[in-house]
């Protein structure tokens, strides 16, 4: 039988070895083959050419593939793109990436690549699949989203051209499925930040606005904190994980400070928990003004009577999906997990108990932009409307233009505040314009 093979690949294994054959249609077998010993099995195993493609290529493809240790078995379906999808999440979990991080990801894959690509074999993934991804996945998503898929998306490649436990790569170094596909925003440096325009750091007047209408939402829900918590964000400078996770504890009452050092983590309300580190790691203390104190302290009583309530309700607990979520060693069970995470949270959603979900928040944050449009109709000398297209998280924008513009604050202090790097805050905010150079050149002039 080897004397009619068409084509023989190099020797192989040891002892007598085995190489890889191609051989022709011939009587008893009516198609082209090309047969090799399975990387898996350690079987011989046959393959034909699909449609459109030669003997030649196909005994090629083979040949080169084990030469690479790239798979190339039988066993097709178990190496698609779901299941490559979980090698790169157990990558990530075991380089200890937060589980906020995987989740994300896990997300972002399933709704915008996996559901169509998903059960596709993962050395038949090409650039053209990537690009079809992306480009349907544009409209629907944020820019900064859209980088976020495009980043998972090269980690994906990433964990098919690393060799699983068998030694093999799911796929060929020689094939780059990212190839030409652009995910980046327009103007978006890599490695930096995008500078925030004007345009989308709301007016100090809309700031105060939003704060008076969340002032007249609580009062409908019976929820004093609520204005309590744009305020805080708006001229605290604070995330909104950062702000729902504030607890009693993290008030220092000697300097009149905020000890910023964990967050409220719940990406979708079904696993929520308060956990130890800020999104960058950054622990800080931030000042507040007399106002602010006095308004956050007054969240105190509320807060202390809420985590009473929780105590003595054995059913109040949040639900959460298992205990890797968690940054506690051990299993919990639910007593323990509510000893340990149950604080004087002070911005607290009424109907629940505990702090807000970002959801939740979200759509209040929707009526109170409503209500801001309204009392501008009202009273437009009084009020300002909140800014179309300007989301929460730019109230954070707001802090910092505020802190520096306005109170003189230098930016180096800007960044411990906001727990950014100072080049970050730099190109977040700072921007040469015309105007000031001219003044720089008429300074020299005179020189």
């Amino acid at each position: 039988m080897n004397r009619s093979a068409y084509r023989r690949g190099r020797k192989r294994g040891t002892g007598r070895g085995w190489s890889v054959r191609a051989y022709r249609q011939a009587d008893g077998y009516p198609s082209d083959r090309v047969v090799f010993r399975d990387t898996d099995t350690g079987r011989p195993t046959m393959r034909t050419p699909v449609e459109g493609q030669s003997l030649d290529a196909l005994f090629d493809l083979i040949e080169r593939s084990l030469d690479l240790q790239v798979a190339v078995g039988t066993q097709r379906t178990e190496r698609d793109l779901n299941a490559l999808a979980e090698r790169y999440y157990a990558w990530l979990t075991i380089n200890d990436r937060d589980s906020d991080y995987i989740y994300n990801r896990r997300v972002l894959l399933a709704k915008h690549f996996l559901a169509e690509f998903g059960t596709t074999s993962t050395e038949k993934w090409t650039a053209e699949l990537t690009a079809r991804a992306i480009a349907t996945a544009r409209p629907k998503i944020g820019a900064h989203r859209l980088e976020d898929l495009g980043s998972t998306l090269s980690g994906l490649r990433a964990t098919a051209y690393r060799p699983d436990h068998n030694g093999l790569r799911w796929l060929s170094p020689d094939i780059d499925p990212m190839e030409g596909v652009s995910y980046t925003r327009r103007g978006f440096r890599r490695g930096g930040p995008l500078y925030v325009p004007l345009s989308q750091r709301p007016a100090t007047e809309a700031v105060t606005t939003a704060v008076h209408a969340a002032g007249l939402r609580g009062i409908e829900l019976g929820c004093p904190s609520l204005p309590v918590l744009v305020a805080a964000a708006g001229f605290g400078g604070f995330r909104l994980s950062e702000t729902l996770g504030m607890r009693e504890d993290d008030l220092l009452p000697a300097t009149r400070e905020v000890f910023i050092r964990g967050v409220w983590a719940d990406p979708h309300a079904k696993r929520c928990y308060w956990r130890d580190h800020t999104k960058n790691g950054k622990e800080r203390e931030v000042p507040l003004s007399a106002s602010q104190w006095t308004d956050l302290t007054a969240l105190l009583p509320a807060a202390r009577r809420q985590r009473e309530a929780r105590f003595e309700d054995p059913t109040c607990v949040p639900a959460r999906k298992n205990t890797e979520d968690l940054t506690l060693p051990g299993v919990l069970d639910d007593a323990a997990w509510l000893r340990a995470h149950n604080a004087a949270y002070l911005f607290v959603n009424p109907a629940t108990g505990w702090p807000w979900t970002q959801e939740d928040l979200n759509t209040e944050w929707s009526r109170i932009r409503k209500l801001t449009h309204r009392l501008a109709e009202d009273d437009p000398e009084t009020w300002t409307a909140w800014p179309s297209g300007v989301p929460f998280r730019n109230l954070r924008h707001h802090a910092a233009t505020w802190w520096a513009e306005e109170l003189g604050v230098e930016w180096a202090t800007v960044a411990y505040m906001l727990g950014d790097d100072v080049q970050t805050v730099l190109d977040h905010y700072v921007r040469t314009n015309d105007a000031a150079r001219r003044a720089v050149t008429e300074k020299l002039s005179d020189l």
